[in-house]
């Protein structure tokens, strides 16, 4: 037998939380860890995306092409693997970006810089937790919203 949850009306206090959440995770030793996040304005997730810089460009090869209009351009090699390492380093950055906006924990480092490479060099299953946490934070996933059919009264 499944409870049954309340569902109640929505207020604009419900979409502005500066609370903390807490996950539990377990680790792969058995032991559960209590994680505290909380949730981002869209701006914040703006900006933790913004700190990482610009991505990387793909370099230009020696060939080039005509585009419709007749302008005649260079191409770019999207399979380059130092572009191609370079742009997951920067996704990876942005991941751990996010992270660190989310975590309520003091991260060691004096910069960003070095805050980002802590949470870089902590190990995967953590990172991976981490940012399941913060993708529900920033996102809500399809499954948690419901259509409410229409009802008369």
């Amino acid at each position: 037998m499944t409870a049954k949850v309340d569902t109640r009306k929505a207020t604009l206090e419900d979409l502005r939380s500066d609370r903390v959440h807490e996950y539990e995770v377990v680790t792969p030793t058995g032991e559960r860890l209590l994680f505290e996040m909380r949730a981002l304005t869209p701006d914040e997730a703006l900006d933790a995306l913004r700190i990482v810089g610009e991505p990387p460009e793909a370099p230009y090869t020696d060939e080039f092409f005509t585009d419709p209009e007749g302008k005649v351009t260079r191409k770019r090699d999207w399979r380059d693997p130092a572009y191609l390492k370079a742009l997951q380093h920067y996704r990876m950055r942005q991941m751990h970006a996010q992270i660190l906006a989310c975590w309520v924990m003091d991260v060691p480092g004096e910069t960003t810089d070095e805050k980002l490479a802590y949470i870089a060099g902590l190990d995967n299953w953590a990172v991976s937790a981490l940012w399941k946490i913060t993708n529900q934070l920033i996102e809500t996933a399809e499954e948690d919203i419901r259509h409410r059919p229409f009802r008369r009264t």
